[in-house]
């Protein structure tokens, strides 16, 4: 088993392991973390590399792991959200197949980042813009898979990991509001989303864990305003589930909950 050590110099053999683990690992890992990792050069591994004919993976052809998992259901769920598959044809000719998340919340970037990797086998860089992240993994595959959200050829993934698939729309999509009612504190959960199709999905999966979720639909047209002040007016109908109930939010909390810290501990402050 490769050790974690900082990089030694001068030179010493290459065990039978580490040669291993440079075969499994190079094509999928980045030299600079690999050095980290073995104690050695980003020279060393190169030329190890090369010798062993052990060839980079290509990220923007790779073929990701598309066993059902809760990773996978996870990117999905974003995907129905902020997540946003994109090909972009390079004036080099070639052509990129991304998977975008662009988002405020870095903890949500990071949440995203961690599901790529189980599906892509990589850590992508994070890098800010201004107060929001992105993240932009690389796979034709995946991006072929992902770009029409067609949701009834992604349910043999949803289906297995259903509250991985909600927690994915949910850290996109949902927000939780804790307000008054006739003096009393009130909780409601949020799922909007202008695709009516995973809204009424994603009711059925709740209801399946015997969350009680309401169906609404707000017309073209119709003003809202955020909580900047600013004013929305929709050009599609927006479709919206609420959860309501105690008991539905606490199976929510219990079952599903956000990666995103600010939207969990509000949910934890609504159930305690």
């Amino acid at each position: 088993m490769v050790q974690l050590r900082g990089v030694t110099s001068g030179y010493r053999p290459w065990t039978l392991d580490e040669i291993a683990f440079l075969k499994a690992n190079y094509p999928h890992k980045e030299n600079k973390t690999l050095s980290n990792e073995m104690g050695r050069s980003e020279v060393a591994l190169r030329t190890k590399a090369h010798r062993f004919s052990i060839k980079r993976g290509d990220w923007r052809s790779n073929r990701p792991d598309l066993t059902p998992s809760p990773s996978l259901s996870y990117i999905i769920g974003v995907v129905f959200g902020d997540g946003s598959p994109n090909m972009v044809r390079r004036k080099t000719g070639r052509t990129n197949y991304n998977i975008d998340l662009f988002v405020t919340d870095k903890d949500f970037v990071d949440a995203f980042n961690e599901a790529l990797y189980q599906v892509l086998g990589r850590r992508y860089a994070v890098t800010p813009y201004g107060n929001s992240y992105q993240v932009r993994g690389q796979s034709k595959v995946l991006y072929f898979l992902l770009k029409d959200r067609n949701l009834d050829s992604l349910r043999k993934f949803i289906d297995p990991f259903p509250t991985d698939f909600i927690r994915g729309f949910a850290d996109s999509e949902g927000s939780i509001c804790l307000y008054r009612s006739n003096g009393y504190k009130a909780t409601r959960i949020d799922l909007p989303n202008t695709n009516s199709q995973v809204v009424v999905f994603i009711k059925s999966l709740l209801q399946l864990l015997n969350i009680r979720a309401h169906f609404h639909k707000r017309p073209i047209g119709k003003k809202s305003v955020k909580r900047d002040g600013s004013v929305i007016i929709p050009k599609k109908p927006m479709f919206r589930l609420d959860i309501c109930d105690k008991a539905s939010i606490k199976i929510f909390s219990e079952k599903i909950g956000f990666s995103i810290r600010r939207k969990q501990d509000k949910l934890m402050e609504a159930v305690a």
